[in-house]
């Protein structure tokens, strides 16, 4: 699969699946996983959550911000689950500021992306983190690994 491949099939991932598997480290060093909405806001390239200060990963980025998420293509029953699509973005989540230009948006097209997110939004305890991928590995099907740089999800 050449990097022209890799990038379609990574484009079609995000696209397609709206949850992620976020891993934070707790405060023994631990990890630590949950499962959040994601927003791909291609204009940043980046990967956006939005999320409750009163959850244990958001405790946990404060802490330490580094984080990985990781986006599988959906099982069934007919589908070999080592050859599902996935990906794993790894960096440091950082909460963005309600004054960051970027945050009206992003959370337009959250909005746009889940519709049903209306409602925490006007929860005063829910904040954007933004990851900006430094590394990417792709798992494009069974025995199609391939490493790749954050930026390719960028605009």
């Amino acid at each position: 699969m050449d990097a022209a491949q890799q990038h379609d099939c990574l484009h079609r991932l995000l696209g397609a699946v709206r949850t992620a598997s976020l891993s934070t480290i707790d405060q023994q060093g631990a990890p630590y996983g949950s499962m959040v909405p994601y927003l791909w806001y291609r204009p940043d390239g980046a990967l956006i959550i939005h999320i409750s200060g009163l959850a244990q990963h958001t405790r946990n980025l404060h802490r330490d911000g580094r984080a990985a998420l990781l986006v599988t293509e959906t099982d069934g029953p007919e589908l070999n689950p080592l050859a599902l699509v996935r990906a794993t973005f790894t960096g440091t989540l950082t909460g963005l500021p309600p004054d960051d230009p970027l945050v009206d948006p992003i959370r337009a097209a959250y909005l746009h992306r889940f519709a049903t997110a209306q409602r925490v939004m006007q929860l005063a305890d829910f904040v954007f983190y933004r990851l900006r991928p430094q590394a990417i590995h792709l798992v494009a099907g069974f025995g199609q690994a391939h490493r790749m740089d954050g930026a390719v999800i960028g605009p």
